[in-house]
């Protein structure tokens, strides 16, 4: 599986409610956040994994992540009101 499809899985499992709009997305801009969210994600899990833990890197990631599905659902909006606006 591509890191585009993990993204876009991830994201689904995180974003219930903008399921629709991720699966049936035609944006550039969201392939590009959904790679990103899937590195993100991965390297988080990864660190999940280590004993001790590196808080500060963890809370980083956590914060990347964060930032990349508020990114994602602002790109949501655009799209979706673009749509309507036609």
């Amino acid at each position: 599986m591509d890191l585009r499809k993990i993204g876009q899985a991830r994201l689904c499992l995180r974003l219930p409610a903008r399921r629709d709009q991720l699966q049936s997305h035609d944006a550039l801009a969201l392939d590009q956040l959904f790679e990103s969210y899937a590195t993100t994600t991965q390297e988080r899990d990864s660190e999940l994994q280590i004993s001790p833990r590196d808080s500060t890197r963890l809370t980083d990631l956590e914060a990347q992540c964060a930032k990349i599905e508020e990114k994602v659902c602002l790109l949501l909006d655009v799209v979706r009101m673009s749509r309507a606006g036609r």
